[in-house]
């Protein structure tokens, strides 16, 4: 199977090595850091052209679910922060596609609920109408990719500082952004199954998550270089941590509206 060089993304032969680094000073025996990896031919290209890049990432994208595990090992020792954003901006539009559904469905189910009941008809259906998704929309996308910064920075600085790992900021973004692919595709899965079987959404949701934190610890060894006893207590030890970080920016919050709804 063809190769590609991490660091110029030249094709190689089996057993091919790349001649990019030559006259870099790596001479001899060099580190675990700096030996030569080569990745899988379907690894996006890092393509100058923008809709040359938006075709392999999207190409990466299907590949990727033949092997996933293969394929966040890669990211990670090369570090493709470009397709870890790429694919934490597709889940955020997914995400915010999805919240908009499951709003105006909510919507509508209590207007059909109440409006019979009460006599609200009128004000519960223009409601629905008046509901800003537009803002929702916003507000969904820009959560996603905080919240995905605040859980990259805990597990890439408790790394580096408690577990003493060797890697870049940019490896872990590659390695989160791509685990994300499973709940992306969760997200566009859910809307179609939202109308139909909404009842197993729960499931999926449940399936999605589990894959993502799988090929997080796996990712993650990788783009720190230290040891699966590491990697399996720095995950949930981020998710700690990254849980109570999110918990006191919403009770921050909520102090903040209560305040300003009682002046």
């Amino acid at each position: 199977m063809s190769k590609f060089c991490i660091h110029c993304r030249k094709q190689l032969e089996e057993g091919q090595e790349c001649d990019c680094q030559a006259g870099t000073g790596v001479t001899g025996n060099p580190s675990a850091a700096q030996q030569q990896t080569y990745v899988p031919a379907n690894l996006p290209q890092n393509n100058n052209d923008f809709v040359g890049f938006i075709k392999d990432e999207f190409k990466f994208g299907v590949e990727f679910f033949k092997d996933p595990v293969g394929h966040i090992k890669s990211v990670a020792q090369s570090e493709d922060y470009k397709a870890g954003l790429f694919f934490l901006t597709i889940q955020a539009l997914a995400i915010g596609i999805l919240v908009l559904i499951l709003t105006k469905q909510a919507a509508e189910f209590f207007s059909d609920l109440l409006g019979p009941l009460s006599g609200l008809v009128d004000m519960v259906g223009y409601y629905s109408k008046d509901i800003p998704y537009f803002s929702i929309f916003i507000k969904v996308f820009f959560a996603v990719v905080i919240q995905f910064f605040v859980l990259a920075g805990i597990a890439y600085g408790l790394g580096k500082l408690a577990f003493k790992g060797e890697g870049s900021f940019k490896g872990v973004m590659a390695t989160m952004g791509v685990a994300t692919i499973p709940m992306t595709a969760v997200a566009i899965a859910s809307m179609i199954i939202a109308f139909v079987f909404p009842s197993i959404l729960s499931l999926l949701i449940t399936f999605g998550t589990t894959i993502m934190l799988l090929l997080q610890f796996v990712g993650i060894r990788e783009a720190l270089k230290f040891s699966e006893v590491k990697a399996i207590y720095l995950i949930p030890t981020s998710y700690i941590i990254y849980v109570f970080v999110l918990l006191k920016i919403a009770e921050e919050m909520n102090k903040s509206a209560v305040k300003r709804f009682f002046e």
